[in-house]
């Protein structure tokens, strides 16, 4: 609880007079930039202006792993969706070498019911991917919001993309573990 209080109030919980190992230390500085950027607190976030070469612009959304902003990335000239993962995800090398293969690995798909990942990297302690920006509603969000029942002909085309969308991750190895309507992308209505 204390530690947790320190964080909180922007400080590092063990004094500077106490022998720190430079691993503890490392994963200190790294719990409270990742607080700045993640408050546990239930208020509303206050992203950070900037993450690296990112500029955040808004909170896209929250789930069991992370958080994802919209930002511009210069570099690339367009707006991304940038994603960063939750504290405890970060608290050993190990952990943070596999967000890092994870991202790489999600790069190499290129499949059209798929979102782009553009790339993987790491500012400071905090990691994060960088992916294209899609602007439409989630699959849930659809479903919730409609009047009636989807029409036998459109759940089928969503399963078959979706099915097509995960066989061709699974061919290259890559398993997202978390398929469900909330992580299922539309894209938007065209003009």
């Amino acid at each position: 609880v204390e530690f947790d209080e320190s964080l909180a109030d922007g400080t590092l919980p063990i004094t500077s007079g106490a022998e720190v190992p430079p691993r503890l230390e490392r994963i200190q500085q790294c719990l409270l930039k990742l607080e700045q950027v993640w408050p546990r607190t239930s208020q509303a976030l206050v992203p950070p202006k900037q993450l690296g070469r990112f500029t955040i612009e808004r909170e896209l959304g929250r789930g069991s792993y992370g958080v994802v902003f919209l930002a511009v990335d210069p570099r690339l000239g367009r707006q991304v969706a940038l994603k960063l993962p939750r504290p405890e995800a970060l608290l050993t090398e190990e952990l943070k070498q596999r967000f890092l293969r994870e991202g790489r690995a999600a790069a190499c798909l290129d499949h059209p019911n798929i979102v782009t990942v553009h790339e993987a990297g790491a500012e400071g302690a905090i990691c994060y991917i960088a992916s294209a920006f899609c602007g439409g509603q989630n699959l849930s969000t659809w479903l919730r919001e409609r009047d009636e029942l989807v029409p036998p002909g459109m759940a089928m085309q969503i399963v078959i993309a979706l099915a097509g969308a995960v066989e061709h991750a699974h061919q290259r190895g890559v398993w997202h573990r978390d398929v469900k309507p909330g992580n299922i992308l539309l894209a938007p209505p065209s003009d």
